[in-house]
Parts: C-alpha cells; sequence; structure tokens
C-alpha cells in the first residue's frame, strides 16, 4: 500500500486476507493513520473523522482495492466513525491502539481547565502576585513553591499548552496502560478526563476499569454506567457540578459527543 500525502510517514497494516466471507481477521493499527491513496483524506480535519463514510464511499465505487478490501454485501459501514467501529462493522476482529487524547478530547478538557495566564489561586479564582497552596496557571497547572519562579510573571499561550500536554501526559499513559486496546479514541479520551478529575490511583483501581476491561467483572455496580456516575460526591455529598462532569463524560464514552457541562 501507498500512503496518502495527507498522512504521510505513519502506517496502516492490514492483512491481504482482510475480509473473506465474514471470516474474522486482525486488523493492526499503528498511530497516525496511513492508508492506501485511494482513500481521500483531504477533508479530514483530525485522525479519524468521518472516515466511515469516507472507507464507506470508496467501498461503494471500489468494491475491491488491490484485493485486500472487500466490503462483505448487506454491511454498512457509513456510521463508523472510527476504525475500531469500523472493524466491528465489518465483522472484524479488531487491536486498536489509542494513546493520546484526540484533538476533541483536548479542547475539552482545555475548555475544562480554562486558560489562565497569570498565577492565581486555585482555591479563589482570584490572580496572586506571592506563591500560595493552590497556586495555579494556565490550564489547571499547579504551581510548587520551587518552581514559583518560574511562573510569577505569567506564561504565553504557547508555554500553557506545553504544560498541559504534561500534565496531561501521565494520565495518557496510566489509562492506555490500564485499557490497552479495549477502547476507541472517544472512549479513551472519556476515560483520560474522568482519570484527570479523580487521580490515577483511584482510577486505576475503580470500578469503571475494571468493568471496561471486562463487562462481566463483579461490582456493586449493575452496569458500567452506573459505576462511572457512582464518583459524583465530594466527602460523602454529592455535587451537581461532579454530577454534571460524569454525565458529559459518559455522553463522550457511549456517545462520542463532546460537550461542556
Amino acid at each position: 500500500m501507498t500512503a496518502s500525502s495527507a498522512v504521510m510517514g505513519t502506517s496502516f497494516n492490514v492483512p491481504t486476507d482482510m475480509i473473506a466471507n465474514g471470516g474474522n481477521v486482525n486488523l493492526n493499527l499503528e498511530l497516525p493513520l496511513v492508508v492506501p491513496n485511494i482513500f481521500d483524506f483531504e477533508s479530514l480535519s483530525q485522525p479519524y473523522s468521518n472516515i466511515g463514510n469516507i472507507i464507506s464511499n470508496t467501498f461503494a465505487e471500489n468494491p475491491s482495492i488491490n484485493g485486500n478490501f472487500i466490503t462483505p454485501s448487506g454491511v454498512d459501514v457509513s456510521g463508523a466513525s472510527d476504525i475500531g467501529t469500523l472493524a466491528v462493522s465489518l465483522g472484524v476482529q479488531s487491536s486498536v491502539s489509542v494513546e493520546q487524547l484526540s484533538v476533541n478530547g483536548s479542547d475539552l478538557l482545555k475548555g475544562i481547565e480554562q486558560l489562565r495566564l497569570q498565577p492565581y489561586d486555585d482555591g479563589t479564582g482570584k490572580t496572586i502576585s506571592d506563591w500560595v497552596e493552590g497556586a495555579t496557571i494556565g490550564y489547571g497547572h499547579y504551581i510548587t513553591q520551587s518552581d514559583w519562579s518560574l511562573y510569577q510573571n505569567g506564561i504565553s499561550e504557547e508555554e500553557a499548552n506545553t504544560l498541559f500536554a504534561a500534565d496531561v501526559s501521565p494520565f495518557e499513559e496510566a489509562v492506555h496502560e490500564k485499557l490497552g486496546n479495549n477502547v476507541n479514541q472517544n472512549q479513551f479520551d472519556a476515560a483520560v478526563i474522568f482519570a484527570f478529575n479523580i487521580g490515577i490511583p483511584a482510577f486505576k483501581s475503580s470500578s469503571v476499569a475494571k468493568l471496561i476491561n471486562d463487562p462481566n467483572a463483579i461490582t456493586s455496580y449493575n452496569s458500567l454506567e452506573d459505576a462511572w456516575k457512582a464518583w459524583n460526591k465530594d466527602n460523602g455529598i454529592v455535587i451537581q457540578g461532579l454530577v454534571n462532569r460524569r454525565n458529559a463524560e459518559w455522553n463522550i464514552y457511549s456517545q462520542g459527543v463532546y460537550q461542556n457541562w
């Protein structure tokens, strides 16, 4: 296969016997994406956006692509918004590695944290000129006392983005390590945003993680949704802001709907 110029330098590996009478094969994906140049990815705003429709249209025009892709009769892949969903639609057993927040996930989390280019007290929201417990800058980056001199005069938006990426990275790594290939992109995004709020240790030991990895796992909850939305309390008291956050995270996970709360 050859690479589309829009996504050059990546790999998309597909066995030559990908589909055969509905049989299962492995679809191995390495990020970001490279596809046969017959696909038109010029309209993509980010990886996977509208990929189902693009591939569906390509199948409609080209029932066989280099002998590698053959769509089973009667299979509608137009609703597949990512490789994982596409693979399921095609009856393919897939192995998808998602390791980073998508643009949508990153933008949503940034919107939640909100950009502040001057140091402020996270407890009061007020700008500060001297270090205090809860000193914060950028997209919710906590400032240690030893780092105060680096941030006391403020930062640029570019520096805030760098800090954000560094702050989110451990959560991306933890979610990937815990969930592996059991989630698609929007599910991964939801899990990272969830973990970013409750902390890595809590996420790794949570019923949420257990049920994602094994829907039949024995927990005290009737469903993954119940387990997810149970994280709505602070000191035993239900907090409406946490209720709203959990609902928004669940909509990302279950529907791929990215909306702030």
